[in-house]
């Protein structure tokens, strides 16, 4: 083989090589392109997972309120219907009384 017939292999070798290369680098380049695109999903899904958090603390905060605001509000509330009830009675007591049932 001539020195001739050796350079031309060794650069259709090269040539072959540097294709494969190519090819490689060219799918490479999909990848991480692929790879910015769930990164980017990811701190989007980061970022929506911070948002619920934070309202998740909000409502804690309030629910925690009304807790503790709710035997007041019962006992209020049992007080206003006792009331109400007493007045109903005083009610039914005085038309009673005009009609001469008493």
């Amino acid at each position: 083989m001539t020195d001739e017939a050796v350079l031309a292999a060794r650069l259709c070798a090269l040539h072959e090589d540097i294709s494969d290369l190519k090819t490689n680098v060219a799918k490479l380049a999909e990848a991480v392109e692929r790879l910015a695109r769930l990164e980017e999903r990811h701190a989007n899904t980061a970022a929506a997972l911070d948002r619920a958090f934070s309202a998740i603390a909000r409502l804690d905060a309030r629910i925690a309120a009304i807790e503790h605001d709710q035997p007041v509000q019962s006992l209020a509330t049992g007080w206003v219907m006792n009331g109400v009830w007493a007045g109903v009675g005083l009610l039914a007591a005085v038309i009673a009384r005009k009609l001469g049932v008493m």
